[in-house]
């Protein structure tokens, strides 16, 4: 099944926004902060804020990588007759 170019468009552009997203929920996540009455935490496990930051920004940085790598090709792609 080939799509129109147009349609390929339209469908990255969907996913983009869609990653763009949840990607903010997650940086909005990381960088919000911690909750002013402190949680028993004697049980679970700690991280700090930078591995937090991390974690988050990475994924972030792979799905941009992939989405240019993605728009080239889109892009270079003969059109659908």
């Amino acid at each position: 099944m080939q799509l129109s170019s147009g349609a390929a468009a339209a469908l990255f552009w969907i996913c983009a926004a869609a990653a763009v997203l949840s990607q903010a929920a997650l940086l909005r996540s990381a960088f919000s902060p911690r909750s002013a009455a402190p949680a028993d935490r004697s049980v679970l496990a700690t991280s700090s804020r930078a591995a937090e930051l991390a974690w988050s920004l990475l994924p972030a940085l792979v799905l941009a990588g992939v989405f240019v790598w993605a728009w080239t090709l889109l892009r270079s792609a003969p059109a659908a007759p």
